[in-house]
């Protein structure tokens, strides 16, 4: 069973991060060299995190099918 997505923090940082793995087919887009794709929410209070989560994990999703939508990918045969 998979992992709930929830807000991420560095070793040795306070910030927290949205922290998700690029999906296979956006690789070439997204060239991260581990493949895992960190943006900041900004914050350093967890309650803050999770309230920020939702929306900066929609955004990132809504990213992702732009850039599938723009090579073709999407909405998939």
């Amino acid at each position: 069973m998979p992992k709930l997505a929830k807000p991420f923090r560095k070793p040795g940082s306070t910030t927290f991060y949205l922290r998700r793995r690029v999906p296979q087919d956006l690789r070439a887009v997204y060239p991260q060299k581990n493949g895992i794709i960190l943006r900041s929410l900004g914050t350093d209070s967890p309650t803050e995190a999770a309230r920020l989560f939702p929306g900066a994990n929609a955004a990132l999703e809504a990213e992702f099918a732009a850039h599938r939508q723009s090579v073709g990918l999407w909405p998939a045969q």
